[in-house]
């Protein structure tokens, strides 16, 4: 973890974006019961994490944008102005490189709390800092920082599951032969294997539980 201290001082309607998914049989949208993105297809995942340390504000962000934020920052550091900069000059390069860019792409998570300033960069830290994992959200943002791409909007993206939890995710290339969907288990421990991968496809209608 890196930590810098401030000088000083859907509900959404699926069906008309649902594609068939072919291949090795098909993935049910029964499984999928919780919604990880807003109905814009944005990623909505930390408010409703339940971590070990409580935060006055966590982001999640993509080569310094933010993708998704909880709380205030900087809004119980002893100096607003020295912690709205430390945070600023936070490393954009992390142990979370994002799944299917064309360049080099991070995530970081970055927080802030009284004079605190710092970022979660490996995957080591972030199981510190979830502990057991025991929210959908937080197993979304497990396989997001593990190189596994949320399906946003093609249905609920997560569902409870013995020992864990299932995140439908997603690789390739838009419609291409490569892009696939996937049921990926997030254990509790923070473990995680593939269940089930198949091939998308346009042609055909979607699936039944």
């Amino acid at each position: 973890m890196v930590t810098r201290s401030p000088p000083r001082s859907r509900a959404l309607t699926v069906a008309l974006t649902t594609a068939l998914l072919v291949g090795a049989g098909c993935i049910g949208q029964g499984r999928f019961t919780e919604d990880l993105c807003t109905a814009g297809g944005s990623l909505d995942l930390l408010g409703d994490i339940d971590p070990v340390i409580e935060l006055d504000y966590l982001a999640l962000r993509l080569d310094g944008a933010v993708f998704d934020e909880i709380g205030e920052p900087c809004v119980t550091a002893p100096d607003p102005v020295a912690c709205a900069a430390a945070l600023d000059a936070l490393p954009l390069e992390s142990e979370f490189r994002a799944p299917n860019s064309q360049e080099s792409s991070f995530y970081t998570l970055v927080f802030t709390r009284g004079a605190m300033v710092g970022a979660f960069e490996t995957t080591a830290e972030l199981k510190d800092f979830l502990g057991e994992i025991d929210t959908p959200a937080e197993a979304g943002l497990f396989a997001l920082l593990n190189g596994h791409q949320i399906a946003c909007n093609e249905r609920d993206e997560a569902g409870f599951d013995d020992g864990g939890f299932v995140v439908y995710t997603k690789s390739g290339d838009g419609c291409s032969t490569a892009s696939k969907r996937h049921v990926l288990l997030v254990r509790s421990n923070g473990r995680f294997e593939i269940l089930k991968s198949v091939t998308k496809s346009l042609a055909s209608p979607g699936c039944s539980t």
